[in-house]
C-alpha cells in the first residue's frame, strides 16, 4: 500500500466543488477501499466543503477551501479548513440532527450525513482556521 498526502484548494464557489469531489473518489478506489467506500467519502467531503463555502465563507469567492488528504496504510485522513468565524460545532451538530421544520429536511443535516459516513470526525479552530477532520478507516484487502 502506497503512503502521501496531497493538497487540494478551490476558490470558494459552489462550482468548483465536484473537482474536489472527483479527486477524493478516485484516490480512495487507489487506495482499494470499495466503491461504496469510496462514494462515502467522497460525498462526506463534498458536503463539507459545500459547508464552508455556504455558511463559513458565505459564498465569497476570494476566499480559499482547502483540502488536505493523507493516505495511510490503514486509512485516509481528509482535513478540510476554511477561513470563516468560529463555529460552535457541538451545536452545529445538534442542529443538524434536528430539522426546525419539516421543509428542512433537505437542508441542514450535512454534519449527521457526514458523521453517519465517516469512522471519525474532529473539528478544531487552528488560528484563524475552522478544520474539520474525517477518517475513514480501509479494511485489509483479504477482506473486500
Amino acid at each position: 500500500m502506497r503512503r502521501g498526502e496531497i493538497t487540494l484548494s478551490i476558490e470558494s464557489q459552489f462550482g468548483n466543488v465536484f473537482l474536489v469531489g472527483l479527486a477524493v473518489n478516485r484516490i480512495a478506489s487507489f487506495a482499494e477501499a470499495s466503491e461504496q467506500s469510496a462514494f462515502e467519502m467522497e460525498v462526506a467531503v463534498v458536503e463539507a466543503v459545500n459547508n464552508a463555502v455556504e455558511h463559513a465563507h458565505r459564498h465569497q469567492r476570494d476566499k480559499l477551501v482547502t483540502v488536505r488528504v493523507r493516505l495511510a496504510s490503514d486509512r485516509i485522513n481528509f482535513v478540510i479548513i476554511d477561513h470563516g468565524a468560529p463555529i460552535d460545532f457541538k451545536i452545529a451538530i445538534a442542529a443538524s440532527a434536528r430539522p426546525k421544520n419539516p421543509s428542512e429536511l433537505e437542508r441542514g443535516r450535512g454534519l449527521t450525513i457526514i458523521r453517519q459516513l465517516m469512522d471519525e470526525v474532529k473539528w478544531r479552530r487552528q488560528g484563524k482556521t475552522n478544520q474539520l477532520t474525517l477518517v475513514k478507516y480501509l479494511k485489509s484487502a483479504s477482506t473486500h
